[in-house]
């Protein structure tokens, strides 16, 4: 395995909230790396449980946005921190505010 599968390697769990902060449940979505965005990144399939947990496997560290399949679509921003390795606890995320 080379350093930049290794790169990938980082599992965050966390729980998404709508903008009135009730879960977003039963949604899939994807998450894209912010920095390769424009680079034909390859995204991530994420979706969330009945109490609007996830869990999104293949990350690294660094930004990553969160696009959900609702209409219009909810958009929220994950940090994974520089030192994180395998395991990242996100906690609850409420949409960006931009929205997209």
């Amino acid at each position: 395995m080379c350093s930049s599968d290794l790169d990938y390697s980082v599992t965050a769990i966390g729980r998404l909230l709508d903008a009135d902060g009730q879960p977003l449940a039963l949604v899939s979505g994807r998450a894209v790396e912010v920095a390769k965005s424009g680079e034909g990144a390859e995204p991530i399939t994420i979706f969330t449980n009945r109490v609007g947990r996830f869990g999104a496997s293949g990350l690294r560290p660094g930004r990553w946005r969160l696009e959900m399949g609702t209409t219009p679509p909810t958009v929220y921003e994950l940090e994974v921190p520089a030192s994180a390795e395998g395991f990242v606890k996100a906690g609850d995320l409420k949409p960006a505010a931009s929205g997209g």
